[in-house]
């Protein structure tokens, strides 16, 4: 009896049913029984096999003609057939079901919903037949036009709410794998995706939308978000806490967990395309194994302590207590409210969030201990710069020392034997060993030049800068029969790290010319240009070029082109942290012209 003032209603306790496992029986058959079962409270049947079918008796109890929606509040239904009796004569056949084109329903909704008018007093009986692949919920939801309209709009907005925070984190979470390289965030972005995409589905939004999706795939999503789920979440877990490096016994049970998972993936595919028998055999296994890894992560969480770790267990924690209401529910144990399908979606929302949350703190203390690195790195480089730049100077003293011993020895000889004429003698020789002091003390000052360790931004002549630098490489230059020619103009000055900058030339010098072979055309060609706004050094030599592919390698540590006895990998990746982290720019290298090109930018 439908009063006048009875906006919604729940025909659970008014409609009678009857499981018909073996399709026996037809919408008059149903129309005419009088032994068919009175539904539960809730209409709910949990996961169960069959055909079902149901009947429920509508009167207009009201002097006014009555417009109504009937729903089945459990979208994603595969088939319902509707059958409208009046006086026992079948009066029209409604076809639902989201495995039904969309084009052939009267009202479409994300719900397996129908338009009905009721005359004043009029009487009619609703024959239904419902075919699911396990969970049946067997009741109406009957609803004024204007309050399912208005209820509708609500949830859509909300909805829709939902949806951009759900984008949101997926971008957000795709430009963090992007900046920091953390293979974790991507996995983040990819459970977003399928949350995403299960909301969607089993809401009855994608059905709604008709935006031309495959109805098999439609349901697909829905029966596989689980699968998906627990794939994405192990391999969060796996990646999170490094199980391969620091839990190798418990990663083989996440791989046992994974790889079920994924079986299980590929057997709802087969249920779907070929034998829908097989879904309630896999139903209870998909269930088992989503929640076994839900349980894995969580004792993993509890278990393992890591930066983050409390963040990830509390999600973790509360996504399995969503679960097991909904599955509860779902068998019937306890009532069953639509509500619940919004607490899995709550779940997975607070789920994300604390994830990236966990991942985020762990990320922040490992750009932390990147950072403690980069500076002993740094001040490693430093100093073995230094021990390279004493060995270059050794070798400039060799020569002036050895005339100065020469010098020292002759007048010593003259001193004993000859006195009469250890004036002259002196007089010929001072000069030479003057020179020679010259040259040592000037070798000293562009030492000190160098390692003068001005941390702060100061105004300087770069052709002046490379000059020093060129001039403590100048010995291994000579030996390798190498000519450094520099475009740059002498009244060009810049406002930056001068030590940073000669630490990068001195680099990319002493590289080449260990590449280089004794020949008589080896050249490196330096220049620096203003191009808008912006400084570009240009460094190019003809040693060969660089083998390694790709090329771009070569900037990581501890990878080099000078063999293991020579090269350590550490000078290029040292170039491009300096060039990046102290001057704000960019480094690029190319080969070209039987030598290689590097390119420097950065802001004026």
């Amino acid at each position: 009896m439908l009063k006048e003032e009875v906006k919604t209603i729940n025909t659970a306790r008014f409609t009678y049913f009857v499981q018909d496992k073996h399709s026996e029986f037809n919408a008059s058959d149903i129309l005419k029984s009088s032994t068919l079962q009175r539904s539960n409270k809730d209409g709910n049947q949990g996961i169960t096999e069959g055909v079902f079918w149901s009947k429920l008796r509508l009167k207009n109890d009201s002097n006014k003609s009555r417009t109504l929606i009937l729903y089945n509040p459990l979208a994603g239904i595969n088939y319902l057939d509707v059958y409208l009796y009046q006086k026992e004569v079948l009066k029209k056949r409604i076809l639902l079901g989201d495995m039904r084109e969309q084009k052939s329903r009267d009202f479409l909704n994300r719900y397996s919903a129908f338009e009905l008018l009721l005359a004043p007093h009029e009487e009619i009986t609703i024959v239904s037949k419902i075919d699911n692949f396990s969970v049946i919920y067997i009741a109406w939801i009957i609803e004024d036009t204007k309050v399912f309209i208005e209820r509708e709009s609500k949830f859509l907005i909300l909805f829709s709410l939902v949806t951009g925070s759900f984008i949101f984190f997926i971008i957000v979470s795709f430009m963090y794998y992007l900046v920091h390289k953390e293979i974790t965030y991507l996995i983040i972005s990819f459970y977003i995706f399928i949350s995403f995409s299960y909301q969607f589905a089993i809401q009855g939004i994608f059905y709604a939308l008709d935006i031309g999706l495959n109805l098999e795939l439609n349901t697909f999503i829905s029966w596989s978000a689980s699968q998906f789920g627990a794939i994405s979440l192990l391999l969060f877990t796996y990646y999170f806490f490094e199980m391969k490096k620091n839990y190798k016994k418990l990663s083989y049970l996440l791989y046992f967990l994974l790889s079920v998972n994924i079986v299980l993936l590929l057997a709802n595919l087969y249920a779907l395309l070929i034998e829908e028998e097989y879904f309630m055999l896999l139903t209870p296994l998909y269930n088992l194994f989503y929640m076994l890894s839900i349980i894995f992560t969580i004792v993993l969480g509890f278990y393992i302590k890591v930066i983050g770790h409390r963040y990830y267990l509390l999600g973790q924690s509360f996504m399995f207590f969503a679960l097991i209401i909904h599955s509860l529910a779902l068998l019937g144990i306890i009532e069953f409210y639509v509500v619940y399908r919004y607490l899995i979606t709550l779940s997975v929302f607070v789920d994300i969030i604390l994830l990236f949350i966990a991942q985020s703190l762990k990320t922040q203390e490992h750009l932390k201990a990147l950072s403690t690195a980069k500076v002993m790195l740094i001040e490693q480089s430093r100093f073995a710069s230094m021990g390279q730049a004493i060995g270059h100077i050794s070798h400039q003293w060799k020569h002036p020392l050895t005339l100065i011993g020469t010098s020292v020895s002759l007048l010593e000889t003259i001193l004993r034997h000859d006195k009469k004429n250890t004036l002259m003698h002196l007089e010929n020789e001072l000069p030479s060993m003057t020179h020679s002091i010259k040259h040592m003390k000037k070798t000293m000052m562009e030492f000190s030049n160098y390692y003068s360790a001005n941390l702060k931004k100061v105004a300087f002549s770069p052709r002046e800068t490379l000059d020093n630098s060129i001039a403590l490489l100048s010995a291994k230059s000579t030996l390798k029969n190498a000519q450094i020619t520099l475009d740059i103009d002498e009244d060009f000055k810049i406002i930056n790290y001068e030590h940073i900058c000669s630490n990068i030339m001195i680099i990319l010098i002493d590289n080449s010319l260990d590449e280089f072979e004794y020949q008589n055309d080896n050249q490196i060609l330096i220049s620096m240009k203003l191009y808008k706004k912006q400084y570009i050094i240009r460094y190019k030599d003809n040693a060969g070029g660089i083998k390694i592919k790709p090329i771009e390698k070569v900037f990581e540590y501890f990878v080099s082109s000078k063999g293991e006895t020579t090269g350590h990998g550490i000078g290029l990746a040292m170039v491009k942290m300096l060039v990046e982290d102290r001057l704000n720019g960019s480094i690029s290298v190319k080969n070209r012209e039987g030598g290689v090109v590097f390119e420097i930018c950065f802001e004026k």
